[in-house]
């Protein structure tokens, strides 16, 4: 009886500490998926740069060549 009334208290303790930094944990799960969206983008900017696309249907990168209006709207799309 008495190690079932320690463990009460041990999982009231951390329901209650789980409570309290829920919002640092909503606050992480937000700049992570910001951090990886930006990620991503920037990866995508690289490859425009660089003359790649992104196959999807194969899950590879292909080389293509993009001409000057092609690279600058690409770049304003990136930027605003």
């Amino acid at each position: 009886a008495i190690v079932f009334g320690a463990r009460c208290a041990i999982v009231i303790a951390l329901d209650i500490l789980q409570l309290i930094t829920l919002q640092i944990t909503i606050l992480y799960t937000c700049f992570r998926a910001m951090y990886s969206t930006t990620i991503q983008l920037l990866a995508s900017l690289i490859r425009l740069f660089s003359g790649q696309k992104r196959n999807v249907l194969r899950t590879r990168t292909d080389t293509m060549e993009y001409d000057s209006m092609q690279l600058l709207v690409g770049m304003l799309l990136f930027t605003f």
